[in-house]
């Protein structure tokens, strides 16, 4: 077996090659602040309490802490800039950013109406 390929087992016990350089770019794609897992989506709630305006300090700590887990922090802190429209990861970084922005966005809340 060559140094660049590795066996693994699948579902149905068998055996499969997987390629390590494979391997390592999925790793370090989920350590990237432009990577989404899969369960990431527009209708997930990051904090148990809708920002209210009194309750600022607490929401935004637990937003930060949230979106730190998430490796999304830099998106609202400044430091994962803008990425230019010619970049090969623009369409990535417009994707994290217009998430990033719906969490927040759904976690304020709305007023009712009567």
């Amino acid at each position: 077996m060559s140094d660049t390929a590795f066996t693994a087992s699948s579902k149905s016990n068998g055996k499969k090659l997987v390629n390590k350089d494979t391997l390592l770019s999925t790793e370090y794609a989920a350590s990237s602040p432009l990577y989404l897992h899969h369960s990431d989506n527009p209708g997930v709630i990051l904090v148990t309490q809708p920002l209210l305006g009194d309750n600022y300090p607490t929401w935004s700590r637990a937003m930060r802490m949230a979106l730190d887990a998430k490796n999304k922090l830099g998106f609202i802190d400044g430091s994962i800039t803008k990425l230019e429209d010619a970049s090969t990861k623009f369409h990535q970084w417009t994707r994290c950013n217009s998430m990033v922005l719906s969490w927040i966005v759904n976690a304020l809340s709305l007023p009712r109406y009567k």
